[in-house]
Order: C-alpha cells, then structure tokens, then sequence
C-alpha cells in the first residue's frame, strides 16, 4: 500500500465498496493493545449486511510543539 492509502480509516466495508454499496463498518469490540511496545488501540469491526470482519490496531500520535 502506498502512503495515501496507509492514512485511510477503514469505516466502510472493503466488499461492499467492491459491489458499489457504501455500508460503515460497526465496532464489536474495543481493547487496549501493548504487543507493539508503546500503548495502542486494537479493535475489532463488522459489517452488518455482508458480515465482514476486519481487526485494526489504532496508534495515537504525538505532535512536537515546535517554537
């Protein structure tokens, strides 16, 4: 993937795009994850016309104040 596609939210289905529909993605469940080393997001999402499902890993950025 290049780097425009890395910085898109996945909130609608992959699938359904395919097929022209345009159905959100719902969040089943929602954790904190560390296995990465630093504290993360990991959540897990469905969709519910196709039952889709897709797990992704949040990563909260700290922007440097520059003066």
């Amino acid at each position: 993937y290049g780097a425009s596609e890395m910085n898109k939210s996945l909130s609608y289905c992959p699938e359904c795009l395919s097929k022209s529909y345009r159905r959100k993605l719902k969040i089943i469940d929602t954790r904190e994850y560390f296995k990465l080393g630093y504290p993360s997001t990991k959540r897990r999402k469905k969709c519910l016309t196709c039952g889709y499902r897709v797990n992704t890993v949040e990563i909260q950025l700290e922007k440097e104040l520059v003066k």
